[in-house]
């Protein structure tokens, strides 16, 4: 029976102010961030820096409109500065303009022909296009202003890596890290390659990005998938408990503990138990259903075996595994008459 594996991938996260994801820090922190902020625009309305700060605040938490708001007022202030219109491709791009974004971009570039930092944005939008030339030659010219920029190292590590070449990705994912010793995203994708070669090199990169990031949730699945994926099973199982602790509902977690102790730790009671977790997340979740049921076969215990492979039908009926599982209870059944 296959395993399935969820691959959480951190790839690059383009434009990451404008991405959909809420931060980590709690309501209060986020509060007192956008009161500190209010209270000191309320003091100078017409302040740009201040403006920009609030319109990246509202990217990264989602509020497209209110940060287009704010940038646009800091624009209309001062239409000089690059770095506003930084901020305004990253709201373009929030919102799926992204011939709005490259326009952004290019006045960025035209109010300051060095903004290394336009360089690196405009490979970050050839790169969602997957055009890796383009991509390549802009980030070129932002280290031609500035060596020292991990973000780009970065970036050019990711459009290698997409085209195949791992040993130039790795190289400019080190430098990133070099420069950046906390470079989260740089420690993920290190630790993807190696743990797609099942090098132990893998461990330290995760554990890297623990400390770039602690309690990443994140960090913790691939580490355990590390450990499962090379049969040092106890330790995986310590990695998927630590990311229980901070995300209770997730489901993956328990469904990895509940696959080790089903298919490698011959553990039937305890796989039930981590599957029953991973559904309570998810009443839908077919595989763990399938899995329970099949945990309760290998206990000879047919009728909640048939109960799970049924379930697992009416969510899908081409479920092939439960249909098989539904076929080897019914041929058991006839061969006991």
């Amino acid at each position: 029976m296959k395993l399935k594996i969820i691959v959480l991938f951190v790839g690059i996260v383009l434009f990451a102010a404008c991405g959909n994801k809420k931060t980590n820090i709690n309501d209060k922190n986020i509060a007192a961030e956008l009161l500190t902020l209010n209270q000191k625009i309320e003091s100078s309305p017409n302040d740009v820096e201040l403006l920009n700060q609030r319109a990246n605040y509202y990217i990264k938490h989602n509020e497209i409109d209110l940060a287009l708001n704010d940038v646009s007022k800091a624009i209309k202030l001062d239409s000089t500065k690059s770095e506003l219109y930084i901020t305004l491709s990253d709201v373009f791009f929030a919102g799926g303009k992204f011939s709005n974004c490259r326009d952004a971009i290019s006045k960025a570039i035209l109010r300051d022909p060095s903004d290394m930092n336009a360089y690196v944005k405009l490979a970050e939008l050839s790169l969602y296009y997957k055009d890796y030339e383009e991509t390549l030659k802009n980030i070129d010219k932002a280290l031609e202003i500035d060596r020292i920029n991990p973000k780009a190292y970065f970036i050019r590590g990711f459009a290698h890596m997409e085209k195949g070449d791992t040993t130039r990705a790795i190289k400019n994912f080190m430098e990133a890290t070099m420069q950046d010793p906390n470079y989260y995203d740089a420690y993920i994708e290190l630790g993807l390659i190696y743990a797609h070669r099942h090098q132990k090199l893998a461990v330290d990169f995760y554990q890297n990005a623990l400390k770039a990031r602690p309690n990443s949730i994140e960090a913790l699945y691939n580490l355990g998938m590390y450990y499962q994926e090379n049969n040092e099973y106890d330790k995986a199982i310590v990695q998927y408990t630590t990311l229980l602790q901070f995300e209770p509902k997730n489901k993956l977690a328990p469904f990895n503990i509940g696959f080790i102790y089903l298919e490698h730790l011959s553990n039937y009671p305890k796989a039930v138990k981590y599957f029953t977790d991973a559904i309570r997340s998810d009443s839908t979740y077919v595989d763990a259903i399938y899995n329970r049921g099949l945990s309760y076969e290998r206990m000879k215990d047919m009728k909640s075996a048939r109960s799970d492979y049924s379930k697992a039908l009416r969510i899908n009926s081409e479920y092939e595994m439960a249909i098989a599982g539904m076929n080897r209870l019914d041929d058991k059944y006839t061969k006991s008459k």
